[in-house]
């Protein structure tokens, strides 16, 4: 079974997280009018509070096959987790809400296609693929929860056979 793929919009990802992107509304100028600044763009949650936030770089690879097989949904429910692209290049998002306090909604799982231009944060609880980059050597800063405690829940779907079909997103 293959997983419709829709286009990453603000509306259409808020509740699974914030889209971060440039934001007219939140722009403005510093530094002698030589810089943009877009400010807010989304929060660093961390549980417990005084958890410090890290950043980190991850290198993502495509899965080199027709379709994308999917395998696993996971959560952070102590922080948020961020991903920004560093080299431009689009990657595909699957989200899920939760089915019951220990399972994600399989029947309501959603992918997302998303331009190189943005990133997303999910909030914490949130059931997701990992990372699901086009190209190789696709690089992102992460920013989520720096603890050694359990801040990952894993749910095994790769029995279900669904996968995401990348062609309708790859330059011809």
């Amino acid at each position: 079974m293959n997983l419709k793929i829709q286009d990453l919009t603000p509306k259409t990802f808020k509740p699974f997280g914030d889209v971060i992107s440039c934001k007219p509304q939140s722009r403005e100028l510093i530094n002698k009018k030589l810089t943009e600044r877009f400010y807010n763009l989304s929060r660093v949650s961390t549980s417990p509070p005084q958890t410090q936030p890290i950043i980190s770089i991850f290198k993502g690879q495509p899965i080199n096959k027709k379709t994308y097989p999917l395998y696993l949904l996971e959560r952070h429910p102590l922080g948020s987790q961020a991903f920004v692209p560093m080299n431009a290049q689009p990657y595909f998002v699957v989200v899920a809400p939760s089915l019951s306090p220990s399972e994600p909604d399989i029947s309501k799982m959603i992918g997302f296609f998303v331009h190189g231009n943005m990133g997303i944060n999910y909030h914490p609880n949130t059931w997701h693929h990992p990372l699901l980059p086009l190209f190789p050597d696709s690089l992102f800063t992460v920013i989520d929860q720096g603890t050694e405690s359990d801040n990952l829940e894993i749910f095994d779907i790769s029995h279900l056979n669904i996968a995401l079909d990348p062609k309708p997103f790859l330059p011809s």
